[in-house]
C-alpha cells in the first residue's frame, strides 16, 4: 500500500511538474505577448502620428502642386521676355526699357503667349536670396539697378554702367572677382 501510495504521490508530482513547467511557460509568453502589445501599442501612435503629418504635408503639396501648375502655364512666356530682357535690353535707360518691356509684352498678348501678370525680370530669373546678397554688397536695391545687374550676371554681351558713385564698380568687382574687365 505504501508502494502504491508512493507511486500516486510520484505521478501526482510528476503531474504537478508538468504543470509548474507549463504556468512558468505560459507566464513567459504572457510577459512576451504584453511586451509585444506595448510595442505595437507605441508603433500604432507613432503611425498615427506619422499619418497626422502626412495629412499636413498634403494640404502643402497640394498648395504647391496649384503653384507649380500656374508657374508651367505661365514659364513659356517669362522665359521669352526674360532672354529678350537680357538680350537686348542691357544697354538701355530705364525709360526705354520700360517701352522695349511694353512691346513684347503686347507681343506675347497677341501671339497668346502667356506670363506672369505684371511681369518683371527678377523674379523670372534670380531668387530673393541672391538679390539680397548682391544688396548686401553695396548694390542699390531699386528695380532698375537690380535689373541691370541681372542683365550684367546673366548677359553674353557687356553692360554699359553709368556709376557716378562707383556702386555698381564694387559689385562688378565683389561678383565677377577679377573676372570683369573694367573700363574708367
Amino acid at each position: 500500500v505504501l508502494l502504491e501510495l508512493q507511486n500516486q504521490l510520484n505521478e501526482v508530482l510528476a503531474k504537478i511538474n508538468v504543470l509548474d513547467v507549463l504556468y512558468k511557460n505560459t507566464v513567459k509568453e504572457r510577459e512576451r505577448l504584453q511586451q509585444e502589445k506595448e510595442k505595437t501599442e507605441q508603433r500604432l501612435k507613432r503611425a498615427a502620428d506619422l499619418i497626422a503629418a502626412f495629412k499636413d504635408e498634403e494640404h502643402r503639396w497640394g498648395r504647391q502642386l496649384t503653384h507649380i501648375n500656374r508657374q508651367a502655364q505661365v514659364v513659356l512666356g517669362d522665359t521669352v521676355l526674360a532672354s529678350a530682357c537680357i538680350l537686348y535690353s542691357g544697354a538701355y535707360s530705364q525709360a526705354y526699357r520700360g517701352e522695349l518691356i511694353t512691346r513684347w509684352l503686347e507681343i506675347c498678348e497677341r501671339h497668346k503667349l502667356k506670363h506672369r501678370p505684371k511681369w518683371t525680370l527678377q523674379p523670372t530669373v534670380t531668387e530673393p536670396v541672391e538679390l539680397r546678397e548682391w544688396q548686401l554688397m553695396g548694390l542699390p536695391a531699386d528695380e532698375f539697378t537690380s535689373d541691370s545687374a541681372v542683365i550684367a550676371r546673366l548677359s553674353p554681351k557687356w553692360p554699359l554702367c553709368i556709376d557716378p558713385h562707383f556702386q555698381a564698380l564694387r559689385w562688378i568687382q565683389q561678383v565677377f572677382q577679377g573676372r570683369a574687365q573694367i573700363t574708367k
